[in-house]
Parts: C-alpha cells; sequence; structure tokens
C-alpha cells in the first residue's frame, strides 16, 4: 500500500475533538530520570518508543505532545479494516507496516519524517495484549 502524505486538517480536527473529552476521563502524568531536562519538548528527529498497553495509547500521546505530529508506525491490519479507515489512517499520520511480505518501505518513510525533524512512534510489542496477558 502506498503511504500518502499527513492530512493536516484532519490531524488538527482529531486533536481539537479528541484531547479535550480524553482530559475528562485521563490525566496524563510524565515522569523524568533526570529532573533537569524535565520538559515535555522532544528533540528534533526523534523515535518514540513505548509499550503498547491499551487502545488509549495513542490518544495520550495526542494529549501529552498536542502540539507535535507523530507519525506510527501502524500494521497492516489496521489498513484492512476498509478503504474509508485506510484513508483515516494515513490521514492523521499513520505509516504503513506489512509485517507479512517483508516490506521495509516503512523504513524509507521514517527516515524520512526523521530527516525533516519529525518524530515517529514504534511500539516494539507489535500489539495489544489479550485478556490481560501479553
Amino acid at each position: 500500500m502506498k503511504q500518502k502524505n499527513v492530512n493536516l486538517l484532519l490531524l488538527w480536527f482529531v486533536k481539537l475533538t479528541g484531547v479535550p473529552m480524553a482530559l475528562l476521563f485521563f490525566k496524563p502524568k510524565i515522569y523524568y530520570v533526570d529532573k533537569k531536562i524535565q520538559s515535555r519538548r522532544l528533540p528534533k528527529g526523534c523515535i518514540l518508543m513505548s509499550n503498547h498497553k491499551s487502545l488509549m495509547d495513542f490518544v495520550l500521546y495526542l494529549c501529552i505532545f498536542f502540539g507535535r505530529t507523530i507519525r506510527f508506525l501502524m500494521a497492516e491490519v489496521l489498513f484492512n479494516k476498509g478503504k474509508l479507515f485506510a484513508s483515516f489512517l494515513f490521514g492523521i499520520g499513520g505509516i504503513y507496516v506489512n509485517r507479512d511480505n517483508y516490506d521495509f518501505s516503512f523504513m524509507q518513510e521514517s527516515i524520512k519524517v526523521l530527516d525533516k525533524g519529525g518524530t515517529v512512534g514504534i511500539f516494539p510489542e507489535a500489539r495489544l495484549p489479550v485478556g490481560g496477558k501479553g
């Protein structure tokens, strides 16, 4: 599947409508190992990795890094749920990863994002835990 550009209008619509609702239900807490460099600012051209514990991970990143566009690597199963949903995922910055065909074009797209000073988000566990077992 060919990568598409981020639709900034769609991305900001998602942020402006989703973040206030998320803040009603979640209180994000950020902990730093080194208190001297405590900041919510990510350096230019960085990779953001975390465990994938729930579907709300993405929403929390929208809240915590509101002004930043994070391009997440997303598996082919998400893009195969329909053309409209696939367009939505591409519109909010999803990077298509085909885990079955050994297609590494997602690496080229990630490098382009990093070279432009963007942020790539990765969930290395790759799948959500089922029934609390991961």
